[in-house]
């Protein structure tokens, strides 16, 4: 059996690895530099949290605006449609003579 810095308990189950731990910290560590946010600095993280959920809510008023849009055009062509519907049929009824 290999020694091993990091003790695993059962079929490759990590109890504690200082290696893995690190590298995930510093892979974190770099995401988070890459985005501008210091993660050192809580005033930073919180400003980065408020953040996403600022564009998470501002993609949902989007969705909802597009769907209102969308819905308003179809009432607007719907009724263009109905418009014409009877103006040719008011045409025919004054040829015919009985409007």
């Amino acid at each position: 059996m290999v020694d091993s810095p990091c003790t695993y308990k059962g079929k490759e189950r990590r109890h504690g690895c200082e290696f893995a731990d690190a590298a995930a910290d510093s892979a974190v560590r770099k995401t988070f530099n890459i985005l501008g946010v210091d993660v050192d600095d809580p005033q930073q993280v919180e400003r980065f949290r408020v953040s996403l959920r600022f564009g998470d809510k501002l993609s949902k008023f989007a969705d909802k605006g597009f769907f209102a849009s969308a819905s308003i055009l179809a009432v607007f062509m719907a009724t263009l449609f109905g418009l014409g519907i009877l103006s040719l049929v008011a045409d025919k009824l004054r040829l015919l003579k009985w409007w």
